[in-house]
């Protein structure tokens, strides 16, 4: 079966453990559902996906090696840091305005924040 869905083991014997350790919760959400349809009636695409992404992030720690998916920035540094340099680059070709609002968006543990910093600091650069 492994070689049929080009899996790796580590990632199917994860994906097993984070289904049974789970299970209380995704027993708990299928009953939700199932009450939910049968006092109200149908629910939309837009309810179920928010409740079960709800229960999802909720249910442990999904991010990082030993979560579900980990973010380019985990894997390594180089990438936050290059993609602080290109908006570095943007900023001086603008003539360095002031302020700057650097904003983090999306998924993950705020690794990107941590890679700002070190560029900032390591090319000694002064943002008022």
């Amino acid at each position: 079966m492994l070689k049929l869905l080009k899996l790796q083991p580590r990632s199917i014997v994860r994906t097993i453990a984070t289904l049974q350790n789970n299970l209380p919760v995704q027993q708990n959400l299928t009953k939700y559902f199932q009450d939910k349809i049968r006092i109200n009636g149908p629910i939309t695409l837009a309810e179920y996906m928010r409740e079960s992404l709800k229960t999802y992030y909720n249910s442990g720690n999904v991010f990082g090696s030993d979560g579900d998916f980990i973010t380019s920035p985990e894997i390594s540094q180089l990438y936050g840091e290059m993609v602080m340099l290109w908006l570095l680059s943007l900023w001086e070709k603008a003539g360095c305005p002031s302020p700057v609002n650097l904003i983090e968006l999306g998924p993950g543990n705020r690794s990107y924040d941590d890679r700002y910093v070190k560029i900032i600091k390591t090319n000694s650069i002064q943002l008022t």
